[in-house]
């Protein structure tokens, strides 16, 4: 199985580059962007289907939150996890009403990182919530009367392509030390 292509959006380059060498080592292929305007290019252009996209509140040039709630008003679906400075209960509250799907605190530490990672681009590859009404999931019997779901628009995944994700215990965060990431320093 390929990476997973994910989204990091932080203008804090040496921060962006360590966890770009952590989700990498966890099976994730990631782009990175250090404004809106650049994630928000390579999100709407299309040209790469992002899994999933890791993003800052404080931007030079705009808010993690907006970005994620206009992500959101153009129908992206990917999941959306915001790696924050501020644990302030009306940020948290700001950021899951703008459409987070998860919001982490700085400092992170890296296995809790890749977890949620892991658990929200699984959850997220398979159930992408409509935007409009209900609609229906068809159920179709794939190649050797395996079932599938197939929910609207998004890709048909097996029980089988789905038990070939990386499990949590495989996760290669596990066999190191724990670890923080912090603004621009590596905690052990």
């Amino acid at each position: 199985m390929g990476m997973i292509p994910v989204l990091l959006l932080d203008d804090n380059a040496e921060f962006r580059a360590m966890v770009a060498d952590e989700v990498r080592a966890a099976g994730f292929d990631p782009t990175e962007a250090a404004t809106v305007a650049e994630a928000e290019a390579l999100v709407l252009r299309g040209l790469v289907r992002f899994e999933a996209l890791l993003l800052d509140v404080s931007l030079p040039d705009g808010d993690g939150c907006d970005l994620c709630a206009r992500l959101r008003a153009a129908r992206q679906r990917m999941p959306v996890l915001m790696l924050a400075g501020s644990d302030a209960e009306d940020d948290v509250v700001r950021g899951l009403d703008a459409g987070l799907d998860d919001y982490l605190v700085k400092p992170v530490r890296a296995s809790v990182l890749i977890a949620r990672l892991l658990v929200t681009t699984r959850v997220g590859y398979r159930l992408a919530a409509p935007t409009e009404g209900p609609r229906e999931a068809r159920v179709r019997a794939g190649r050797r009367r395996r079932p599938s779901v197939r929910i609207h628009y998004r890709r048909c995944i097996s029980p089988l392509r789905i038990s070939k994700l990386p499990p949590l215990a495989a996760c290669s965060m596990r066999a190191r030390p724990e670890r923080k990431l912090h603004g621009g320093a590596l905690a052990r």
